[in-house]
Formats: C-alpha cells, structure tokens, sequence
C-alpha cells in the first residue's frame, strides 16, 4: 500500500510533467491563435514564472533561482526567453540599481489570466474530490503528505 501511496505521490508531483499538461490546458483554453502559439512555446518554468505574477505584480529576478529551484544560468535563460516572447520586461529598481525586477507584459497578463482560469477549475475539480472526506480525514491526509514531505528532505 505504501509503495502504490509513494508511487501516485511520485507522478503527481513530477514537477514537469504536470506542468507541461498545465501547458497544454491553457493552450486548450484559449481561442486566440497567436496566444495558442506563444503558449506553445513556452517551458514548463517559464509557465511557473508567469505564474509568480498572480500573487505579486513585479517578481525579482534575484530571487528567481530560489523560488524556481533552478541556476542562475537557468533562470537567464528562462527569462531570456519570456523576454523574446514578449510576456515579461525587465526593469532596475529605484532603491538598488543593481537589482533587476520583472513585470508581465500586456500579453503575459493575458497568459496569466488565462492559467489563473485553468487553475480555479482544476481547483474546483480538487474540491469535489474532497467533498466525501470530512475536515478530520483531510487533515489526517495533509498531515501524512508533511510526514512524507519531511522523509525525502531529511
């Protein structure tokens, strides 16, 4: 039981693979063809970037590399790339001309509205899910999913 347990966790948490199909789900949700396109293009970070935006309106790009797990060289690349697609500007700050931060462009916003929909009706999906356990279970589970967290950190 355990090792089927470990084994779903395993392919539900397969950062990439569950991003690429979070690609595609917004691909699919939009009838803009150039959207269509744009979105296409992209990686499965650079979608984890535009994501950012939904809880700040400007994202350091000195805090890039921590919050995407990758390198600095990564994250040049990443946004190197969202700069060529046009979905991110880049700007220096007021206070610290050497720090970098990140806006969404007209279209990146456009791109982000369109995640933020997928990501409400997959919530909405999560939460039927849920609807035959009661509060008790589903702290029982979170807790266990912490403990499992916690093993593969230590």
């Amino acid at each position: 039981m355990m090792n089927e347990i470990l084994n779903l966790l395993n392919l539900y948490v397969s950062n990439n693979q569950r991003i690429n199909q979070q690609i595609k789900q917004v691909e699919a949700a939009t009838d803009d063809q150039q959207l269509k396109t744009i979105i296409a293009d992209m990686q499965p970070k650079e979608l984890q970037v535009i994501g950012l935006f939904e809880i700040n309106t400007e994202v350091s790009l000195k805090e890039l590399p921590q919050l995407l797990a990758v390198s600095q060289a990564s994250t040049s690349r990443i946004t190197a790339n969202l700069e060529k697609l046009q979905l991110i500007t880049r700007h220096k700050t007021e206070l610290n001309n050497k720090e970098w931060l990140l806006d969404l462009t007209e279209t990146g916003q456009k791109i982000l509205a369109i995640k933020k929909s997928t990501d409400e009706k997959r919530q909405a999906k999560l939460n039927d899910l849920a609807k035959d356990y009661s509060q008790t279970d589903l702290q029982q589970i979170t807790d266990f999913l912490r403990k499992v967290v916690k093993v593969d950190q230590s």
